[in-house]
């Protein structure tokens, strides 16, 4: 077969595959992120690419043949998680979210949970105990297939710890190119980790998410909910906060459970702006 054809024939063959395949979320953010690196560098946030962090979906599948299906997993499921967190801690400078995959400590335990638990809730209508949103088999598998993001409020990567206050400076200097982020990757409910007093959550519901109106739900007044824009945000502890079980995980699904019937009710609006 003549050359030329063959690589006709497979240049063909690419364009069906990315037709087939749809959105790219996270190519649409890094596109996004160009102009967002170069706001902040002006601004003397950050010095250099490095020192911002890239968010958004979880490569999929993990492990050895990372990534490549991220986009479809998350396109073709009814619920999608988004973690909005306050900022990447990693201090070894560049960070990606993306390719976090550690289920063996605090943090990546109690995110298994929190996937395992709302994709069951979701799917099946029961809130799952504790002995198997723990489950190591369920956590490895729930952590490394579910889709779900992460979001980091703060975009510079460096330090173990942040302030409240910081966090909120950098909510408001930055609630366009952090709303602009959530639009792209249009998730259904958003879990807001951590912060004195549910900080994160205020932050996203008065600063970032400021034009929509939510209303307090569930019996541990844990969901705010936006009719409008079916979109539910919870209020949970950051995942490497040590606390009971019942605080990390029981009562933050008793109130999903309570209130999962209303994102059943009618598809995603988030604007796109």
């Amino acid at each position: 077969m003549n050359i030329r054809l063959i690589l006709l024939f497979y240049a063909f063959q690419f364009l069906l595959s990315i037709h087939a395949n749809g959105q790219d979320y996270n190519k649409e953010l890094d596109k996004f992120y160009e102009t967002y690196r170069e706001k902040m560098k002006k601004d003397g946030k950050i010095n250099s690419d490095k020192d911002f962090s890239i968010d958004g979906l979880l490569l999929r599948p993990a492990g050895e043949n990372k990534g490549g299906k991220e986009s479809s997993y998350w396109k073709n499921s009814s619920l999608r998680v988004l973690l909005l967190l306050k900022d990447n801690n990693g201090n070894d400078g560049y960070h990606n979210s993306r390719n976090y995959e550690r289920v063996n400590n605090n943090f990546g335990r109690n995110i298994a949970a929190w996937i395992y638990g709302l994709f069951e809730i979701y799917n099946k209508g029961k809130k799952p105990s504790l002995t198997a949103a723990y489950d190591v088999y369920n956590q490895e598998k729930s952590f490394t297939e579910r889709p779900f993001a992460i979001i980091n409020i703060k975009k510079k990567v460096g330090k173990e710890r942040v302030s409240d206050n910081e966090i909120k400076d950098y909510a408001n200097a930055y609630c366009k190119e952090i709303s602009k982020e959530i639009c792209v990757l249009k998730p259904n409910v958003i879990i807001c980790c951590g912060g004195k007093g549910g900080a994160v959550l205020n932050y996203a519901k008065d600063i970032i998410l400021s034009k929509y109106s939510f209303d307090k739900k569930g019996s541990h007044g844990l969901i705010y909910y936006c009719k409008t824009r079916n979109l539910m945000l919870i209020r949970a502890y950051h995942p490497s906060f040590i606390a009971s079980k019942d605080k990390m995980y029981t009562y933050l699904m008793e109130d999903f459970l309570e209130c999962v019937s209303l994102l059943k009710k009618q598809s995603n609006n988030i604007e796109n702006e």
